[in-house]
């Protein structure tokens, strides 16, 4: 798909699929992907907005990105959507600011948003009361498995003396 015109734009975009064997899975070389974490993330929420797509995991490591979607889609849909995303023509699904990416918050920070505690953590009503959109973040895996309190920050016993 490199340099082809996809909705009337002429960027360039690099995407070569490298595995495909598998009906639904699709391994895929990205252009500009190795090194960018930020486009990582761009591709991971762009790729999260596709009816057919399961789950996608931009690797900025390898500039590869892996994505499973519904078999019966075609994997010319997927890099099209790709390009897409790539060129700015589908917005990504970004959180809001008062959805922080868990993954970039202190425990502290995050037990605070939740208005909770490290120590008490949430119950299991308010775990409920979460709202839909938290359902689908990778953090909430832990929430489903039965967990309530936030881990210790590896931060918390590093003495600063």
């Amino acid at each position: 798909m490199r340099g082809r015109e996809a909705n009337g734009s002429a960027i360039p975009v690099a995407l070569v699929p490298i595995h495909t064997a598998v009906a639904g899975r699709a391994r895929i070389s990205v252009g500009g992907l190795t090194g960018c974490a930020s486009t990582a993330r761009l591709l991971e929420r762009g790729l999260a907005v596709h009816s057919s797509v399961k789950s996608a995991l931009a690797s900025e490591l390898t500039g590869n990105v892996t994505v499973l979607f519904d078999a019966t889609t075609e994997l010319d849909g997927i890099l099209e959507h790709m390009a897409a995303v790539l060129r700015g023509k589908i917005v990504s699904g970004r959180l809001d600011d008062d959805h922080p990416e868990w993954h970039t918050v202190g425990s502290a920070e995050a037990a605070a948003h939740l208005k909770t505690s490290l120590s008490d953590g949430l119950s299991g009503a308010e775990a409920a009361r979460q709202p839909p959109c938290w359902q689908e973040l990778p953090s909430c895996r832990l929430r489903r498995a039965g967990f309530s309190k936030l881990p210790p920050s590896p931060l918390s016993s590093v003495s600063t003396a």
